[in-house]
């Protein structure tokens, strides 16, 4: 990086950034060696502004946030090159919100890294560069790097509500929700389809309440059940329920989860699910468009639980199965 000439500590260039750390310093405080430091500087425009008259680099505050969070990004797996186009997308004063949403909020440059963020923070700035590859490249790294349902409770979930957020603030447009929207759709689905050989028995019937267009969840649920085996049939979002009971009919399932992230009626009758002459079925219901306790009506042939997030779901339809 051909950084700016420092002269003296009077410099106004000096005493606008504030203190000036050398390598050495900033290597200690973000636990990166300073060999990896030059390394990101040489080979990803990632390092001091500043140079002192004798060429010798200084960090100024601004550059620090930059090289945690490129500490941060290439520590959950990310690859240095993409870690750094993360950041070249991404102004300073974006690059310090997100260290300060990260908990690393800076006054005197002295702080302990914290990564636990960094992967739902590079999902943001490639929504915000409306960048698919990088998108892409991002959510691979993820689910490479831990368990699915562990990366839609921990990665995902931040990462879409801070987005959501910022586009009801005015900050991003629908383009970037509607990208990550995308590509993660496409990864999950790429997941589920890894594991089609391993399914048997009757599928598990997977949709959206009539009406509700979010259906996320369901793509993140029917990659979970695959890997445990179970045979899906996704039915997608806005299902009326006289079609969702014509698809237990043909299919013979014996398991429904139901989704719903808009509200709903506390007196919702699934009991046209049931299929005279078959037995009980078990009806799962997840999404903040249900209460806490559904007031279903009830019946012998539909058994209604309500499930509070992805594990219970996955825990509930498991269950459900093995009583079958």
């Amino acid at each position: 990086m051909d950084g700016a000439n420092v002269g003296d500590a009077g410099s106004p260039d000096v005493a606008a950034s504030g203190r000036l750390l050398t390598v050495s310093e900033v290597a200690l405080q973000v636990a990166v060696p300073a060999s990896t430091l030059r390394s990101w500087d040489q080979r990803h425009d990632v390092g001091p502004t500043f140079r002192t008259p004798g060429n010798h680099r200084r960090y100024s505050e601004n550059d620090v946030h930059r090289v945690l969070l490129m500490a941060q990004l290439t520590g959950q797996g990310l690859p240095a090159s993409a870690a750094a186009e993360v950041l070249h997308g991404m102004t300073d004063a974006a690059v310090r919100a997100r260290a300060e949403r990260a908990g690393v909020a800076r006054s005197d440059l002295h702080l302990v890294p914290d990564s636990s963020r960094a992967p739902a923070e590079a999902i943001i700035a490639a929504a915000s560069a409306v960048d698919p590859v990088l998108m892409t490249r991002v959510i691979r790294g993820v689910l490479r790097g831990q368990p699915l349902d562990q990366s839609w409770t921990e990665v995902f979930v931040p990462a879409l509500h801070e987005i959501g957020d910022l586009w009801s603030r005015g900050e991003l447009g629908i383009e970037s929700e509607h990208l990550v929207s995308e590509v993660l759709g496409a990864e999950l689905r790429q997941v589920s389809r890894g594991e089609a050989m391993r399914q048997t028995g009757s599928p598990v019937i997977l949709t959206s309440a009539d009406r509700d267009y979010h259906h996320l969840p369901l793509l993140v649920l029917e990659a979970v059940l695959s890997q445990h085996g179970v045979r899906t049939t996704m039915l997608g979002p806005s299902m009326p329920y006289a079609s969702m009971a014509a698809a237990v009919e043909r299919t013979m399932a014996r398991e429904v989860f139901l989704w719903a992230s808009l509200p709903r009626p506390r007196s919702d009758d699934l009991r046209p699910l049931a299929t005279p002459g078959r037995p009980p079925m078990t009806v799962v219901v997840g999404g903040p468009g249900w209460p806490a306790e559904p007031a279903l009506p009830p019946s012998t042939a539909v058994v209604v639980k309500y499930a509070a997030d992805l594990q219970s779901a996955v825990s509930l339809l498991l269950e459900a199965r093995e009583r079958d």
